[in-house]
């Protein structure tokens, strides 16, 4: 899924997904990614990528210097695949 692809882009960018291969698959690792992510923002930990989370995410800066853009979707999750 692509949108899952980006989310998971995004996590890498922000150092949340680390020693996982990204996969295009909102699965419990993205799910604890999402939550440890939020959390370490003060936002609401549900691990949902709603507007909220994703608006934080791509604020991240990502190793090219610029933040993964390519979040645009509400309440993205687990129940997404």
């Amino acid at each position: 899924d692509p949108e899952v692809a980006c989310l998971e882009a995004q996590l890498i960018a922000a150092g949340m997904l680390q020693g996982v291969e990204p996969d295009d698959v909102f699965d419990t690792a993205t799910e604890a990614a999402v939550e440890a992510f939020q959390k370490a923002n003060a936002l609401v930990v549900d691990g949902v990528v709603g507007p909220q989370t994703a608006g934080r995410l791509g604020s991240w800066v990502g190793p090219a210097g610029r933040p993964p853009h390519c979040l645009t979707v509400s309440n993205l999750s687990n129940q997404h695949t």
